[in-house]
C-alpha cells in the first residue's frame, strides 16, 4: 500500500511538472500532442472554461438565455464571471469571440435599467401620472426600481446620464411635492 501512495504522489508531482512546463512554453508540440492523444490535460482552469463554454451552448440551444439564474444557477456564476473578467479585459479575444457567438449580452444591468425605463415611460403615458403604485400589478418590478432610483439619487450614485433621462421623461423625484 505504501507503494501506491509513493506511486500516486510521483504521478501527481508529474502531472504538476507538466503542466508548469507547458504553461512555461517547455514542451515541444509533438510532446503536447502525444499527451493529448492520451487524454492528459494540460491546461487544466482552459479546458474547465471550454467544457462551461459547452454547457452553455447547451442550455442556450434549449432554453436561449432566458432563466439562466434560475435553472441552472452555476451556470449563471460562470457567465457573470465572464463578464467581470470581459470588463476588466482578463478575457482572451478567442474567448470574447466565443461568447459573442452565443450572442452573451455583456452588459445586462445596462440593458435591464433602459427597459425599466421604457416601462416607466408607458406607465406615465398610459396612467397621465409619474408616481407609480405598489398595487399596480401590470407593471411588474416598476414599483422597486423607481424606489431604487430614488434611493440612488438621495445617496449621490445616480449617474448624470441617467439623472437626465429620468427627469426627461417626467420622473418624480420627491414623492411629498405631489
Amino acid at each position: 500500500m505504501n507503494t501506491k501512495k509513493t506511486e500516486t504522489k510521483s504521478l501527481g508531482s508529474w502531472c504538476i511538472s507538466v503542466r508548469k512546463a507547458h504553461k512555461n512554453g517547455k514542451l515541444s508540440h509533438k510532446k503536447i500532442k502525444r499527451l493529448e492523444a492520451l487524454g492528459f490535460i494540460c491546461d487544466v482552469l482552459d479546458n474547465s472554461w471550454h467544457t462551461n463554454h459547452d454547457r452553455l451552448k447547451i442550455h442556450i440551444q434549449r432554453h436561449g438565455w432566458d432563466g439562466l439564474c434560475t435553472k441552472n444557477a452555476g451556470l449563471f456564476s460562470w457567465v457573470s464571471k465572464q463578464r467581470a473578467d470581459y470588463k476588466n479585459k482578463r478575457l482572451t479575444e478567442d474567448k470574447i469571440m466565443l461568447l459573442n457567438r452565443l450572442g452573451i449580452n455583456w452588459l445586462p444591468m445596462e440593458d435591464s435599467w433602459d427597459k425599466m425605463l421604457r416601462e416607466f415611460e408607458k406607465y406615465r403615458q398610459e396612467y397621465r401620472c409619474s408616481t407609480v403604485s405598489n398595487k399596480d400589478k401590470s407593471y411588474p418590478g416598476l414599483y422597486t426600481w423607481c424606489f431604487m432610483q430614488r434611493k440612488n439619487y438621495r445617496e449621490n450614485k445616480m449617474p448624470e446620464d441617467k439623472f437626465t433621462l429620468l427627469n426627461n421623461a417626467g420622473f418624480q423625484w420627491n414623492l411629498k411635492e405631489r
